[in-house]
């Protein structure tokens, strides 16, 4: 198979699924049983399956980058229309949660598989974004959500 359509597939691949996606972002994507287990319980979500999903584990094992970043970034991708909000314990963490996210949304790996999302121009703050479709990112930390944010998206 010659190597443009090997990327054409993969990045189709990665566009349906969650998992293949980060596969498909991220260079040093790691694939223990667990991840899998994140991902294809985060899929769910995504699909509706699942409406409410908790992520337990130890520190250091990926939970931020799947939840918070990865998959806030795949949604965006794929409902450019929506928005999402990322919270943490406080503001300044989910500040760096969304500077992430608009990161991803930035690089040549996310525009290869969403060409058709791009940056609202305008939009340059790490806690609330936006993209040309409408869509979004507001960042809030516990205690600290900003209540026009809330109204907005409301």
């Amino acid at each position: 198979m010659n190597i443009y359509l090997q990327e054409a597939l993969a990045r189709e691949k990665a566009k349906g699924s969650f998992e293949e996606y980060r596969r498909y972002i991220s260079e040093d994507y790691q694939d223990w049983s667990y991840v899998g287990l994140v991902n294809d319980h985060l899929q769910k979500v995504y699909d509706g399956d699942i409406r409410r999903l908790m992520v337990f584990m130890g520190p250091q094992h990926g939970k931020t980058k799947a939840v918070s970043e990865d998959f806030a970034s795949y949604w965006i991708g794929n409902r450019p229309k929506t928005s999402v909000i990322g919270t943490a314990y406080n503001y300044d963490r989910a500040m760096d949660y969304g500077r992430d996210v608009r990161a991803r949304v930035r690089s040549p790996e996310f525009k290869a598989i969403f060409p058709e999302v791009s940056m609202n121009p305008d939009s340059t703050a790490a806690d609330r974004w936006s993209v040309m479709s409408g869509g979004g990112y507001y960042a809030a930390g516990v205690g600290t959500a900003s209540q026009d944010a809330v109204e907005t998206l409301w």
